[in-house]
């Protein structure tokens, strides 16, 4: 059911962007910001002659400013991409638009347009408010559909919806060129009377603009009454519906969702059905079911077009009147006031809908709490801490309730036995074990359940010392007793080591010193702690160490290594907690450091670092190939010896003294000389290897100016986190989320794992009770036939799922949050908070949950359904060894398909993380975004393979270096405090070793950390400038930095002078 839910789910997916605001590009809000920088412009100009061209040029038509107006499709609105042929404004403020002033004066031809807007005049005072003009409903004449100009106009147009009336009245125009306004009607009569059509001709009013990387077209009708029936409802109606399609600017724009207006709410249409859709013409239908009011609502049945004017297009008094009137309980929706709430809230909704058809998925997450519940009433954890005695009862429970301890009172034996038989794997390996409360001393003895009730029973046996010397007598002729009626000595003392007693051997050490010289003599001594010990005059001392140890007569190897390996691990535990504050300040602290400074140092020396990078990876290659050639006989010590000597010759010829050189014979070390056994494998491998050095080195001389791109990437990279430091500390959120994660899903697995044996049938009934659903289970046979052993498996399998799934879940959340807030960076022109937002960061985290969720769960569904498939293939793999052994075409069909899937894996990451990247930046879907991904990745190549090589290599020294100076960092301060960390010392360490490994990998993954960051911010920066580079390739107006720029050729073309925006973005 869960498989089958989720496909359903991936079916839709949920459109979503980085920023969490309207934003609103349209001529008069750009109008309004030109004039005021023109303003300032003119202030500064001296002729008189250029003030009145600027205010001639102020003056002219609404065609002319709509010319001006600016709607370029941008991947991510935080910024705007300006339009060709004029300087680059700063964005246009996130401000409703205000009225564009009446046109005075006939349309003219549009100059051609200068490098810089012509300045204009600061705007006209705000006249006050308006006082509304009513007229008949029936008088009011509609304004003419002009003929479309822009692409919004356009696409407005081309998506205009049919509107087909079920009950009550006809859409009539609301409002005419002088402002006057319809006066509406009583609600009397029929719901249609007196409102079945006006002679003037209907009107459906447009407006339209991005909200979150979608394009919104909102189309509005007025009724001059809303009433079901006579009496009910109220006097003038307002309903409209929002088309939201991909992108005006594209060829064949595509229809995403509609949502039609319904009670101050709206419904959903994601998307709408093939049968409501007539072309680009969305079917909606006005109807009301008695006694509820009127509504919009999608239908099949056709219906009919009105003559559409947008906001733009309206005149001044037109959009005073509809900014001002008051509809009483209506209000108009594509207004100043309402435009932009209206479009946050259909937009939610739009979402909300994607977000519900994926949420579904979150059933999965209901059933992973209930099996948790069910392993909370079943599970017993305790049985995979403690051990079991040779009854295959679990110590510490049942009747052995206050016995938690396992002691193995023969484990030399059930070793050496087992070892014997080499079909036996150790890990198969079973001791006989006894449930004991606490762990026998040395020279006790210990019994079986059934000999001890024997003994305990036994009344000629007082005392506890004549039942200790029956165990002993059992124990002295094991030979001559049954197997269930034995008792062992305990030869020697035994540790807890979890919850298994286990013998040790006590090494009982003393050491002696004498001086040697100058000699044995007293005045050499201090008395310290009343022994005498050889002080500073000593010069030489002799140590004499005496051990004494306790071990088994006989010897066990298996054993000794066991004790060995425990006796290791202690110490190594021991050193590390003597040394915890050394290897979190150099591993922790100092690696952090590190990393900032390796940032930093890239930003101000990346081109040195990346070229002195890639020539030495050519070098070692060389080195490595002439090695293997040495090797392989390919160059011998005659050819070395050749070589040398005409350098010597040529060294003479220069005038170099050459005698004391001997360069007529060469002999080469060991390691490089030729390999009598490998040689052929040699000298295979050294051709391969001149091949690699030969490609590498043909890259790098025809990929120059690739690389120096991937430089100037890696730079502004640097820079976008010096802008944006939160970032680099935001990786401890998912590492936190993933912690918690990561413990839950141990806990409920040990009690799933522990719940021993339930039977399907029964436990569907429990899994329905606890996920709080009205469900009858019934014990149908499909269900009795699982075994309660597959039943467990199964429950462990969806738990493991889960994890997988929630753990890629985290990290496609963390990409996408890092990947938001570097776009909003990049796509900003003068990259400050304003233009970023206040904190970029937690609103990119924000829109993570708010918008892209559902896509971001999609992603990592499908890599948790890889990485599911690899682990049930290894655990395959693990139950078939045996069979393998006897069938090689298995082993081998097996080892490829792992292969093949971890292969799989690797492309789906890498293409993942380039999905989530252009979702924060866009906002498009999981689906949408993999096919934008690939086309970018498919046509920038080579740039690509520049940056990933160059990343690699860059961010890979600068992990080793960071880890490898953590360890240098603790081994200096272990040794400069020797007197502590030294034999004596106060935290004196059996070895340096582990603290300096631990300090070592701590380093590593502090810096992959922080350089994971880095690299995200790379990704980022290399998709945005590859997407900057095709949307603005034609206006050269890009939004990279100046150093990227020098690289990008521009393209520029003079757009038709009737319509800026027929130039495709």
């Amino acid at each position: 059911m869960l498989f089958v839910a989720l496909a359903a789910v991936a079916a839709v997916q949920a459109e979503s962007s980085t920023n969490t605001t309207v934003k609103y590009i349209d001529y008069t809000s750009l109008k309004k910001f030109t004039r005021a920088r023109s303003a300032k412009q003119s202030s500064t100009a001296g002729s008189h002659e250029q003030q009145q061209q600027q205010q001639q040029e102020s003056s002219m038509t609404g065609s002319q400013e709509q010319q001006e107006e600016i709607e370029t499709p941008v991947p991510t609105h935080v910024p705007i991409p300006t339009r060709p042929q004029t300087e680059a404004p700063t964005p246009a403020p996130t401000l409703a638009p205000t009225p564009a002033p009446a046109p005075t004066l006939a349309p003219t031809p549009a100059p051609t347009p200068a490098p810089t807007p012509a300045p204009t005049p600061a705007p006209t005072p705000d006249p006050g408010p308006w006082e509304a003009k009513w007229i008949d409903h029936d008088q009011v004449k509609p304004f003419a559909q002009p003929e479309p100009v822009t692409i919004s106009e356009k696409a407005a147009v081309k998506f205009k919806p049919q509107l087909h009336v079920t009950n009550g009245c006809h859409p009539y125009p609301a409002v005419n060129e002088a402002g006057e306004t319809g006066a509406g009607l009583k609600t009397k009569g029929a719901p249609s009377a007196k409102c079945k059509g006006s002679g003037w001709g209907s009107q459906v009013y447009g407006r339209s603009t991005w909200v979150q990387g979608v394009w919104a077209i909102m189309y509005s009708w007025y009724f001059p009454k809303d009433s079901p029936s006579s009496g009910l409802g109220h006097r003038h109606d307002w309903e409209h519906v929002i088309v939201w399609i991909d992108n005006p600017g594209v060829e064949n724009p595509k229809i995403l969702a509609v949502t039609p207006s319904a009670h101050d709410g709206y419904s959903k249409e994601v998307p709408p059905k093939a049968d409501c859709v007539d072309g680009t013409s969305v079917k909606v239908n006005y109807e009301s079911q008695w006694p509820v009011n009127h509504a919009l609502g999608s239908t099949s049945k056709g219906g009919d077009f009105q003559d559409l004017i947008m906001w733009d297009q309206l005149s001044e008094n037109a959009r005073r009147a509809m900014n001002g009137v008051g509809w009483g309980k209506a209000n108009t929706p594509f207004n100043d006031g309402n435009f932009k709430p209206k479009l946050e809230k259909a937009f939610a909704s739009f979402q909300i809908n994607y977000g519900l058809l994926f949420h579904q998925g979150a059933v999965f997450w209901v059933g992973m709490i209930a099996i948790a519940a069910v392993g909370f009433m079943h599970g017993e954890p305790k049985r995979l801490l403690y051990g079991s005695d040779y009854n295959g009862t679990t110590c510490g429970t049942g009747k052995h309730q206050d016995q938690p301890l396992t002691f193995y009172p023969r484990i030399t034996q059930d070793l050496l036995e087992q070892a014997s038989n080499p079909s036996l794997s150790p890990e198969d390996f079973s001791f006989y074990g006894v449930c004991v409360a606490t762990c026998p001393d040395a020279g006790t003895y210990i019994c079986n359940y059934e000999a001890e009730a024997e003994i305990q029973s036994d009344t000629s046996l007082k005392t506890d010392e004549e039942r200790q010397e029956e165990r002993k007598s059992r124990a002295t002729n094991l030979m001559i007793l049954p197997s269930e009626k034995q008792c062992w000595l305990v030869a020697l003392p035994s540790e807890q080591v979890f919850y298994r007693c286990l013998q040790i051997t006590e090494l009982n050490s003393t050491s002696v010193e004498k001086c040697v010289v100058p000699g044995d003599e007293p005045e050499y001594y201090d008395e310290v702690n009343g022994v005498q010990v050889p002080n500073e005059k000593c010069e030489i001392k002799r140590v004499i160490t005496t051990s004494e140890s306790m071990e088994p007569a006989q010897e066990n190897p298996l054993y000794s290594t066991l004790q060995t390996v425990g006796a290791t691990i202690g110490r190594v535990i021991g050193d590390l907690q003597e040394t915890w504050p050394v290897f979190l300040l150099c591993g922790g602290v100092l690696a952090l450091v590190l990393g900032f400074a390796f940032v930093i140092l890239l930003r101000f020396c990346a081109g040195c670092i990346v070229w002195i990078t890639l020539w030495s990876f050519v070098l070692l290659l060389l080195l490595f190939a002439l090695m293997l050639s040495t090797k392989g006989g390919i160059i011998g010590r005659s050819d070395l010896s050749a070589l040398t000597s005409e350098i010597a010759s040529a060294a003479a010829a220069a005038g170099v003294d050459t005698s004391n050189v001997n360069a007529t014979e060469i002999v080469l070390p060991q390691t490089l000389q030729a390999s009598q056994d490998r040689q052929k494998a040699y000298a295979v491998a050294a051709y391969v290897v001149y091949a690699l050095a030969g490609v590498a080195l043909l890259l790098v001389c025809f990929f120059q100016k690739k690389i120096r791109i991937a430089v100037g990437i890696v730079k502004e990279a640097s820079r976008a986190l010096q802008s944006l430091p939160l970032l680099v500390l935001f990786p401890i959120i998912p590492f936190v989320m993933l912690l918690i994660l990561f413990t839950y899903a141990a806990i409920v697995g040990a009690y799933i794992y522990s719940s021993g044996e339930m039977q399907l049938a029964s436990l569907a009934g429990e899994l329905a009770e606890q996920a709080g659903q009205n469900v009858t289970a019934e014990a149908t046979t499909t269900l009795s036939k699982v075994s309660p052993d597959q039943t467990m498996k199964l429950l462990v399998a969806y738990h493991f799922f889960g994890f997988l799934w929630t753990a890629q879940l985290i990290n496609a959340i963390s990409m996408c949050t890092i990947a938001g807030a570097v776009s909003r960076y990049y796509w900003s022109r003068n990259k400050t908070s304003e233009e970023m937002g206040r904190f970029p960061v937690f609103t990119s985290f924000k829109n993570c949950f708010r918008y892209h969720f559902g896509s971001l769960a999609f992603g990592s569904f499908i890599i948790a359904v890889v990485q599911f498939i690899r682990a049930a293939l290894l655990y395959l793999d693990h139950q078939t060894k045996d069979l393998q052994q006897s069938n090689l075409v298995l082993k081998v069909v097996m080892k490829i398909v792992q292969c093949c899937l971890w292969c799989l894996e690797k492309c789906l990451r890498f293409l993942s993380k380039n999905v989530y990247i252009l979702i924060a930046m866009k906002g498009h879907s999981f689906c949408t975004s993999a096919m934008d991904a690939f086309k970018i990745l498919l046509s920038n190549i080579a740039q690509v393979g520049a940056v990933s090589t160059v990343t690699f290599l860059l961010l890979g020294a600068g992990k080793v270096a960071v880890a490898l100076s953590c360890a240098i960092a603790t081994f200096a301060y272990l040794e400069k405090n020797s007197d502590d960390y030294g034999v004596g010392g106060a935290h004196e360490l059996s070895s340096p070793l582990a603290p300096i490994l631990l300090a070592l990998l701590l380093g590593w993954f502090v810096a992959s950390t922080l350089l994971g960051v880095y690299e995200m911010a790379i990704d980022t920066i290399l998709l945005c400038f590859c997407e900057d580079k095709e949307l603005n390739k034609e206006s050269g107006q890009y939004f990279m930095s100046d150093s990227l720029k020098k690289f990008v050729a521009t393209v520029k073309k003079e757009p038709p002078a009737t319509d800026i925006q027929d130039e495709k973005p």
